[in-house]
């Protein structure tokens, strides 16, 4: 064992220990009774005037030596943590160290002060007798300063000592090493003893948790203790450990000769450039803390995160609280980038939209003596809901809409609305407790009214609407801030959009909520500029609905080879192929007239009639047909069976009826005058494409995303991640580094690896996904899926049929003066009887005068209903 040769004193003797236990006693009853750890103890008396030179650790080892059987303090553990009280304070009724340490449940800032008026020791209102204590315990205390001072009499420059002192032997002649030592610690020569301790008084708790550590530091530190132990020849002690900043962890290491101090921490401290919700500046923080926020921009919860690294990890991190504010600056660090973002996509939507070859020109309209030339270009918008909807039942409390460029690709406005706010029940539950309290009765649902919401800070709550029917809303919203700002000034012409082909699926009135808006801004200059396009594949979807529909009513088409999931795939992917091939050539009166025929025999193609097919790209009949000419129908069936590759070559079996009801699904669907509409293949892809990488951060069944903001964030942050560049990077990486600057965080190699390996991912799936090869996987994917499913009748409801009907001419035009509605109880104009504030008349009561009938059989017929008689209201 080694132990150096200044004595590793505990400077208390048994006479300081007691009058320090004494003098601790003599403060104010209030302050002496409260809970304290060691080190409170020790900063107190210090407060009040005992000498600097008293430690942490002597006073912990006072307690632990000379506090035998709790004589003079009462002992308590609390959340692992050793509290003390004066024993002569102690009672039953005392309360428990989380009881009385804190005024309310209100957090740090709440704490009581267990401190009296400084130098209260050497005041007036203190007793003689304490004062005579203190003398004496200061007294030691220098006394004891001065001896525990390395001596500096050795004049030599440099002498060495002995790892190991004492003859060396066979068995410790390899650990004798030599290490030079300065001439300042002559006099502190390393002897053989058995004692282990080479600093004295310290007495610091074990930690077997486990702690994040970045590599670098802790190479530096070793590097630092391992040359100063090597200079001065003792091994560093642990003074101090600090581990009350989250998963931040901060030691201090000294060495017991020239009493230098090293400092170990598992982080650096950073400043973010974005302040927290409510606050107008931020301050330093351990950087691990906000790399643990950061967790939330990969989909990680908050309290996932706590119940991962506390409860499985063992690694301590800040308490639920500090972790909220932490996250605040990480969303305000995502609005920020999210809002230069979208500025970076109008700005790239209007350039594209103005390069086409076939861009029909600026719309250029005045207002408030301004004249405004806008882009006129094309997108598409869809709308959801936070809560997965089934059988088109919306539930939740989120929603958003989002538009993309059909240029582009990328989102250029988002419109988000949310009607609960965790604020709000708070502060209604908070005033109806209360009120139940300092009344003594219990309020009932309908009194809930009587009571408000207000609350202090941000609410959350930010729409009336619910999510089942706030999309056509938000449209207008959406419009607004295309064109205008905030304020209502109009963004300029090198931002502001005006939609001149709205892409939208077919099930709700959004795209004419769009169009409308856009003329109510605009105003005559819109008027006949705008269109709607029905998104191809919700089309499609549509007939798919009735297929399954007739399917479900009709158990005749319900069998084998007749109407399965696989056959309506195969019809979903048939109709596709001619309206993508007219798509190029609108307007053609031919080609029209070939798309709707090959549409029209789709369903005799699929039972075997091929005398309707007229193109042989899309039939393999008339292919074989024409490669063999002298065959007969027989052999051309065996062929075209052989080569087929859907349902084993197998052909529906229906009757002439049966063909005939499928045939009129399709052509009020497909005629001459939708097919110029639908063949624009207007696709809302891209806002599919923005809400799958919305599920990323909010996929989870339990997640409880309704009651703060957490799913806009999510929002904004597949916003600025969603689409590629202009230098053509992926914006993954550019986020992440955006997010990350004004965090104040570095990114690190690891991370350029992680991503640079996530980015090569990505180019390869989309690079398989446009080929041939994986357009054709995932055909087959669909159709092996409806094979397995067998029949499922809830195929029908996955997608709501169509509102707005495709003969319908979405054109912007003039909308008409409203007529102002009327009230049914008292006449008042701008709303009607279920809007009025008024309560409504109460009904007179009926008379009853069936006793006045002057005969039975008409009283009988009366009660039965069949004779209408009239009473006077007397």
């Amino acid at each position: 064992m080694l132990k150096s040769s200044v004595t590793c004193n505990n400077p208390l003797n048994s006479d300081v220990r007691k009058r320090i236990f004494i003098i601790n006693n003599c403060l104010p009853v209030e302050k002496a009774a409260l809970w304290v750890t060691a080190d409170e103890i020790r900063d107190r008396l210090v407060y009040c005037g005992v000498d600097h030179a008293l430690t942490a650790d002597s006073v912990s080892h006072a307690l632990k030596n000379a506090n035998r059987h709790d004589i003079f303090f009462k002992s308590h553990r609390f959340n692992n943590v050793m509290y003390y009280t004066p024993a002569n304070h102690f009672n039953d009724n005392l309360p428990l160290p989380n009881e009385q340490r804190f005024k309310s449940k209100q957090g740090r800032s709440r704490r009581i002060s267990i401190n009296p008026s400084r130098d209260f020791f050497l005041q007036d209102e203190c007793s003689e007798k304490a004062k005579e204590h203190l003398g004496i315990i200061n007294a030691t205390l220098r006394e004891m300063s001065k001896i525990s001072k390395p001596s500096q009499s050795q004049s030599s420059d440099e002498f060495h000592v002995s790892k190991i002192s004492g003859p060396t032997t066979d068995s410790n002649r390899e650990a004798h090493v030599e290490f030079p030592v300065k001439s300042d610690y002559v006099n502190c020569a390393i002897e053989s003893t058995d004692s282990p301790d080479l600093l004295s008084g310290c007495d610091i708790r074990p930690y077997d948790g486990y702690i994040f550590m970045k590599a670098q530091m802790m190479e530096d530190f070793i590097n630092m203790a391992t040359c100063h132990a090597a200079t001065c020849g003792h091994p560093l002690k642990l003074t101090m450990r600090d581990i009350s900043q989250g998963a931040a962890v901060k030691e201090i290491w000294k060495c017991p000769l020239c009493l230098n101090e090293i400092e170990l921490n598992n982080c650096p401290m950073v400043k973010t450039k974005v302040p927290g919700r409510d606050r107008k500046f931020s301050r330093l923080q351990p950087e691990i803390n906000v790399k643990i926020a950061t967790l939330f921009c990969v989909g990680v919860g908050m309290k996932k995160t706590v119940e991962a690294l506390e409860n499985k990890l063992s690694i301590k991190i800040a308490d639920y609280r500090n972790i909220r504010h932490t996250n605040s600056k990480v969303r305000q660090a995502i609005n920020t980038v999210y809002k230069s973002r979208m500025i970076e996509n109008r700005k790239e939507h209007v350039a594209k939209t103005r390069q086409r070859t076939n861009y029909a020109g600026d719309i250029v309209w005045e207002k408030d003596g301004e004249v405004h030339s806008t882009s006129n270009g094309v997108i598409s918008a869809d709308g959801a809901g936070c809560t997965r909807a089934f059988n088109h039942r919306i539930k939740g409390r989120h929603s958003v809409l989002i538009v993309n460029s059909h240029e582009t690709k990328k989102p250029i406005g988002m419109v988000h609305s949310q009607i609960s706010c965790a604020k709000c029940t708070h502060a209604l539950n908070t005033r109806i407790r209360e009120h139940e309290e300092a009344t003594g009765t219990t309020i009932t649902v309908d009194q809930y009214s009587n009571f408000s919401m207000a609350h202090e800070g941000l609410c959350y709550r930010n729409s009336k609407h619910n999510p089942a029917s706030a999309e056509e809303y938000q449209a207008n919203e959406v419009v607004r801030d295309l064109l205008v700002d905030e304020d209502g000034n109009y963004r300029g012409d090198d931002l502001a959009i005006f939609a001149a082909q709205t892409i939208t699926d077919c099930d709700t009135r959004t795209s004419k909520k769009l169009i409308q808006e856009h003329a109510e801004i605009i105003g005559n200059a819109a008027i006949g500029k705008a269109d709607h396009s029905p998104d191809i594949g919700h089309v499609i979807k549509d007939v798919n609905n009735m297929l399954y529909k007739v399917r479900s009513k009709d158990s005749s088409f319900n069998g084998r080879y007749l109407l399965s999931n696989e056959r309506i795939k195969s019809i979903h992917t048939d109709l596709r192929r001619p309206i993508s091939d007219y798509s190029n050539d609108i307007g053609n009166e031919v080609l029209q007239q070939q798309c709707l025929q090959q549409i029209g025999s789709i369903i005799r193609h699929h039972c075997g009639d091929h005398s309707k097919c007229a193109v042989q790209k899309y039939c393999t009949y008339l292919q074989t047909k024409s490669e063999n000419p002298t065959w007969d129908e027989e052999q051309l069936k065996v062929e075209c069976t052989k080569r087929s590759c859907r349902h084993g070559g197998r052909s529906m079996d229906l009757s002439e009826k049966g063909i005939l009801k499928l045939e009129a699904i399709l052509d009020k669907k497909f005629n001459a005058k939708t097919i110029d509409k639908i063949a624009r293949c207007g696709s809302s892809n891209a806002c599919e494409g923005f809400f799958g990488t919305v599920t990323k951060f909010s996929e989870g069944k339990r997640l409880n995303l309704d009651q703060t903001d957490i799913w806009k964030a999510m929002l904004e942050l597949a916003f600025c991640r969603y689409g590629d560049a202009s230098d053509g990077n992926s914006n993954v990486e550019r986020t992440h580094k955006d997010i990350a600057n004004l965090l104040g965080l570095n990114v690190t190699s690891v991370e350029e690896k992680c991503m640079n390996l996530d980015q090569n991912v990505r180019r390869q799936d989309k690079e398989h996904n446009c080929s041939t090869k994986g357009n054709r996987r995932r055909t087959l994917a669909s159709l092996t899926k409806a094979k397995r499913m067998g029949k499922e009748s809830a195929k029908s409801t996955c997608h709501r049929s169509g509102k707005v009907p495709l003969r319908e001419s979405a054109l912007s035009k003039k909308q008409p003066a409203k007529i102002m509605t009327k009230c049914g109880i008292w006449l008042g104009i701008g709303h009607n009887a279920l809007k009025c504030p008024m309560p409504n008349a109460k009904k007179r009561k009926r008379i009853q005068m069936i006793d006045w009938l002057p005969d039975d059989d008409m009283q009988q017929n009366y009660k039965m209903g069949k004779n209408n008689v009239d009473f006077i209201n007397w």
